[in-house]
């Protein structure tokens, strides 16, 4: 028998779907869009000089966060949810089928999409180096931290996707998660930080935040002393593994 017969069939039909392969176009061309209006569109039309190769960077790597944070949860988020409604999950597991099968599957579908769209932008996103807006390492740092925020964004999308029939329930409920770990953590944070004065709390708080990950990832961001950002990504990365273990355990369970 084929190992991952589902994996393999998934892939076989992304290959063939030209979604696969218009995603990565639109990524970089969106990343290119906002490339040449900051360097030239801002000059011309506003008579002002062009953004510094530092603001660049940063405005890319941000508006490449936000683009990841959401496509990752967008292209799982209806993954299993689609075939519960399609009557056809339950077909899967009346063979030798595991969950985890089903999961990896769909999971592997989009982490193809998802990756080779990232791949797109990476070049752009290093336009900067080249002007002098940033170094080689902290590239590195972004780059694999939007990787790990792409997988942490599926896996959230997958395991609401387990969760789930409908498929707008599905994507407002990921979106929820992911503003949870995004955009909450962080202000939690800040606030326990702010008005109890408790730090070490404020700290834990927001370590398995990818925002928090992010914002570390370049050089500028904190002192080496309070810098967490290997230990961040570590947590997410748990996380991520963890989430695919809890949606391969949930599929069996709901797919009724």
């Amino acid at each position: 028998m084929t190992l991952l017969p589902v994996v393999e069939r998934e892939l076989r039909v992304a290959g063939r779907e030209r979604g696969t392969y218009r995603v990565p176009f639109l990524a970089a061309f969106d990343t290119v869009l906002f490339s040449v209006f900051s360097l030239w569109f801002v000059r011309v039309a506003f008579n002002e000089r062009p953004i510094p190769p530092r603001d660049l960077f940063l405005f890319l790597a941000w508006i490449s966060f936000i683009f990841v944070l959401f496509a990752g949860f967008s292209l799982t988020c209806d993954a299993i949810s689609e075939e519960k409604r399609d009557s056809t999950l339950g077909l899967l597991f009346l063979t030798d089928l595991k969950g985890y099968d089903v999961v990896l599957g769909k999971f592997s579908v989009a982490v193809v999409r998802g990756v080779y769209a990232l791949l797109a932008t990476v070049p752009v996103l290093a336009l900067p180096l080249m002007m002098g807006g940033t170094n080689l390492g902290e590239l590195g740092r972004v780059a694999f931290t939007l990787l790990l925020t792409l997988l942490f964004s599926m896996t959230a999308g997958l395991v609401i996707s387990a969760l789930s029939r409908r498929s707008w329930s599905a994507f407002g409920n990921s979106a929820v998660v992911l503003f949870i770990f995004a955009a909450a953590l962080p202000a939690i944070s800040q606030f326990v930080g702010s008005y109890f004065r408790n730090f070490g709390l404020a700290h834990l708080i927001v370590l398995p935040s990818p925002s928090y990950a992010m914002y570390n990832s370049f050089r500028t961001a904190t002192g080496l002393s309070s810098n967490a950002y290997g230990t961040s990504l570590a947590i997410i990365a748990a996380l991520v593994l963890v989430g695919l273990f809890a949606a391969s355990q949930i599929t069996p369970r709901v797919w009724k």
